[in-house]
Parts: structure tokens; sequence; C-alpha cells
């Protein structure tokens, strides 16, 4: 009779165990992919779905609606004088649209007035990249050179602009202006150049003279 018992109570803890081992089985297949030590490593590493991009609420149309409206804005605050104000609504316009060339070349020449020359080059600059053919950014690209009295700078952008427009008045105005001025350039290092080294070109300056002989000789 002990033998029995002992049978009867092995019989039992087999069964108790069964269910455990079922539940274990399930939830390695919970996921459709049994779990084991092959393809475990495969299965926690898979990227995680991202969130679908969503579309942008405001259209292209109404985007070049807001940038013009400003744009208009600044326009008169120009013809008003008020640069400032106009450099916000310009700014505000880029933000709309900053694909639009005429918005760039609209705040530098804003920012020429309000003497932000580094700003006005800047804008310049992207506008001359947005617009290669347009001869109105080489003229806001030289006249930013200009005020920053890079003047052989200026005189390249300049005449860039006048192969594009050779007829264009206010160009040809700016380049004779950085023309005479890069030349006193010139003329200023020559100066220099000769009060440091004390060379005349016929031999040394001992004396005599003075700045003024200087300047007329190598001005010849």
């Amino acid at each position: 009779m002990p033998n029995k018992k002992r049978a009867n109570k092995k019989k039992k803890k087999k069964k108790q165990q069964q269910p455990t081992t079922a539940t274990a089985n399930n939830a390695n297949t919970s996921s459709g992919v049994p779990l084991t030590a092959e393809n475990a490593g495969l299965l926690f590493s898979e990227p995680v779905p991202q969130p679908e991009e969503t579309e942008d609420p405001v259209s292209p149309e109404e985007k070049r609606m807001h940038a013009d409206k400003f744009k208009t804005l600044g326009n008169e605050a120009f013809k008003s004088k008020d640069y400032k104000k106009a450099v916000r609504h310009f700014s505000n316009a880029i933000s709309w649209d900053p694909s639009n060339h005429v918005y760039f070349s609209n705040r530098s020449a804003s920012c020429i007035y309000c003497g932000k020359f580094k700003q006005a080059l800047r804008d310049a600059l992207k506008c001359v990249q947005l617009k290669p053919r347009w001869p109105k950014g080489y003229s806001r690209l030289g006249t930013a050179q200009f005020y920053l009295k890079n003047y052989k700078a200026a005189l390249a952008a300049l005449k860039q602009g006048l192969t594009l427009d050779p007829k264009n008045a206010g160009m040809k105005t700016m380049l004779a202006k950085a023309e005479e001025l890069s030349a006193k350039d010139v003329e200023r290092e020559a100066t220099q150049k000769v009060r440091k080294t004390g060379w005349m070109g016929g031999g040394w300056n001992c004396g005599g003279g003075g700045d003024g002989e200087i300047k007329e000789k190598v001005g010849q």
C-alpha cells in the first residue's frame, strides 16, 4: 500500500507541472515568433516603428500669400524711411518663404540704411545664390562690399552686375566711386610701404621733401 501512495503522489506532481510548462510555451510564442536562444537577439533588436510624418497644415500657396503680405508691409516701411521696421517685415517674409531672392535683396537694402553692412552682405550673397542671373543681386552685393570698404570685392560684384545689365545707371555710379576709393587705397598702401622701407625707387630717402614729395612720386 505505501508503494501505491507514493506512485499516486508522483502522478499528482507531474499533473501540476504540466500547466506550468504549457504556460511558458505560450509566453514564448505569444509574439508569433518562438523565443529561443538563437533568435532572441534578433527579436528584441527589431527597430521600433516610427510614427508617420504629418503633413504641414499650411499649404505652399498660403505660405507665399503670408510672405507677400509682409513684403508689401516692408516696402511701405522702406518708402516711409522706417528702415528698422522694413527689416522686420522682410525678415517675416523670409520666414514664410526663404526661397524668394527678392526678400533677401530688399532686406539687404534696408540693412544698408540701418548701418548693418555685414548683415546686408549676407543677404546679398544669399540673393545671388538664389538668383545668379539677376543683376540687382550684384548691385546689392557691390553696395554692401563698398560700405564695408572692400573696394576690390565691390568692383568685382558691380562689374558682374553690369555684364547682366550694362545700362544700369546706379551700378555705374557705384562702380565709379569704388574705382576712385580703390585707387586711393592702392596709393595709401604704397605710401605706407615707402615709409616702412624708406625706399623711393631711385635710392634711399634720407630726408627732405617730406610726405608730399613721397606721395607725388608714388602717384606718378
